[in-house]
């Protein structure tokens, strides 16, 4: 493997010229910069990015730190950020952590790696595991590490931690309530759901917060047995939930708003395998608007969180920061949600 050695006597040079040349800092000559580059070529020469980031402080590679790799949400979150770094000379490194403590030393890790910035996203998978003082400390403590490091560093997604200066979120609640207006104006007034169990806060908790707002608004009373509990997230989980309501008994609702896709696509499941045909016998509304929203024939009426443009939109903000070289403040941008249609809803007539 060529050294910068090699280049500087292939081309009759110091390696400070080399440098020089390579890190476009200081003045080398037009005659002989070109000739550094012609023996680059010739040498197939690449700089040592580590000792390079060292050196300038600056290694162009951004971290994303995310809990949920599996989660279509989160795969559009990174394919969209990774296109924009990407087009802009930035490579990015992906770290997936799993429980609290792997997310703090994710941010250490990343830091090693000499990141320039941080975009972190959804952390709503501690609300209810081993947390010490809930995800508003874990968040504070890991934005702690990265002021230390003065790397700057965009919160996706996350109603927490809104006191942090750099954030990107969609609008999950905004989101819940267009559901419900949706199957009100449906002609729908027997509306359940399929929640998340610790709904106390973050981003489920914006959902739950939206389906109680628009169902006050309109008059309609939350049933609770018309209530579908998931404690984990996943199809499976969803589908066990929308079977237990069933073996209640009981008046079953005309509609149910899913508090995410696959939730949605787990209580589709379970409605068939009873013999319940969707939307004829029952509606279903999801919520995020991901590839599980095509999974289902038909195709699932659902709100899009705009996740892609959720991932664009972080991926901007940080790299403004990192070209300012200013820190900002109030530096704040909330996703409006978009509703997407599809087949599973029927209107009704005093449902």
């Amino acid at each position: 493997m060529a050294t910068i050695k090699d280049v500087a006597q292939m081309a009759q040079v110091s390696a400070m010229t080399v440098s020089r040349v390579l890190n476009q800092k200081g003045y080398v000559s037009e005659e002989k910069r070109q000739r550094v580059l012609s023996c680059v070529e010739a040498l197939g020469y690449r700089p040592n990015q580590l000792a390079r980031s060292l050196v300038l402080n600056r290694s162009s590679t951004v971290g994303i730190l995310l809990s949920h790799i599996e989660n279509p949400v989160y795969a559009q979150y990174v394919s969209s950020m990774a296109a924009y770094f990407r087009k802009r000379g930035m490579d990015i490194i992906l770290y997936c952590a799993d429980s609290y403590a792997t997310a703090l030393s994710g941010i250490q890790t990343l830091l090693d790696k000499q990141v320039e910035g941080l975009v972190i996203l959804p952390m709503e998978s501690y609300e209810a595991q081993d947390r010490s003082g809930g995800l508003p400390v874990l968040l504070k403590k890991m934005g702690g590490l990265m002021v230390q490091q003065k790397r700057p560093f965009v919160v996706v997604g996350d109603n927490e931690y809104t006191a942090h200066d750099n954030w990107v979120r969609e609008d999950y609640r905004g989101g819940a309530e267009m559901a419900v207006d949706y199957l009100v104006e449906a002609g729908h007034s027997r509306i359940g759901c399929v929640c998340w169990a610790p709904a106390q806060g973050g981003v489920w908790g914006e959902r739950e917060a939206g389906f109680r707002a628009a169902m006050r608004r309109h008059g309609l009373e939350v049933n609770e047995n018309w209530r579908c509990v998931v404690r984990e997230d996943g199809v499976g989980q969803a589908r066990e939930a929308a079977l237990r309501m069933l073996s209640r008994g009981g008046e079953l609702p005309s509609a149910m708003f899913c508090y995410n896709d696959a939730f949605a696509v787990g209580a589709i499941q379970a409605f068939q395998e009873k013999g319940l045909r969707v939307p004829e016998d029952i509606s279903i509304v999801g919520h995020d608007g991901n590839l599980y929203s095509r999974c289902t024939a038909p195709h699932l009426t659902t709100v899009s969180i705009r996740a892609k443009e959720t991932g664009r939109a972080a991926a901007k903000m940080l790299l403004d920061i990192l070209r300012s070289r200013i820190p900002q403040r109030d530096n704040h941008l909330l996703i409006a949600p978009e509703w997407i249609a599809g087949g599973t809803v029927r209107r009704c007539q005093g449902g």
